[in-house]
C-alpha cells in the first residue's frame, strides 16, 4: 500500500493552510489507489467510504437518467470528492 507524504498534501487546497506538522500526521492515514479507465470508484446515491483526491489523470462524473449514463463534469489533479457519509 502507498501512502501521501506531506508535500503531496500541501498541494491540495483543502490541506494547503495546515501546518507542516498537521500534515505529516494526515498524510500516512491516506492510501494511494490506483484506477483503470472507465472503472468506476463510487456510484450515484451509494455511500462513500472514503474522501478521493485525484493526483493524476481525470474522473467523469456521471449521473443516471432514464438508463442513461451522462457525463456532467470532469474533474482533474487536485480535485477533492465524495465526502464520506
Amino acid at each position: 500500500m502507498r501512502s501521501f507524504d506531506s508535500d503531496t498534501l500541501s498541494k491540495i487546497v483543502q490541506f494547503d493552510q495546515l501546518s507542516e506538522a498537521m500534515r505529516k500526521v494526515l498524510a500516512p492515514r491516506f492510501e494511494v489507489r490506483d484506477y483503470e479507465a472507465e472503472e468506476y470508484i463510487f456510484r450515484q446515491g451509494q455511500d462513500r467510504e472514503a474522501l478521493y483526491i485525484i493526483l493524476q489523470g481525470e474522473v467523469d462524473l456521471i449521473t443516471v437518467a432514464a438508463g442513461e449514463e451522462k457525463s456532467y463534469l470532469v474533474c482533474g489533479p487536485g480535485r477533492v470528492l465524495g465526502e464520506p457519509a
